[in-house]
């Protein structure tokens, strides 16, 4: 459980330098790698992360898209 702990700390981590930045462009980025660290912690306890489709890949149901990554979303 030591690695899931550390996880959910890198992403409180993050979560606080969300918060504190003033630039939109680094808290998307912050946001985006504390949500990788929750999903971590939740594949590590086999937990299903709520609007989390482990067949899907990550995908929160309602995270909203900056408008550019939701256009390059759209190109892949």
């Amino acid at each position: 459980m030591g690695n899931v702990d550390e996880y959910r700390r890198s992403a409180a981590s993050l979560l606080d330098l969300a918060q504190r930045t003033d630039s939109v462009a680094d808290k998307n980025r912050f946001l985006v790698m504390a949500e990788a660290w929750l999903a971590l912690a939740a594949r590590a306890t086999k937990t299903p992360m709520f609007g989390h489709d482990p067949e899907m890949g990550f995908e929160p149901r309602n995270m909203k898209r900056h408008p550019r990554q939701a256009a390059n979303k759209e190109n892949d």
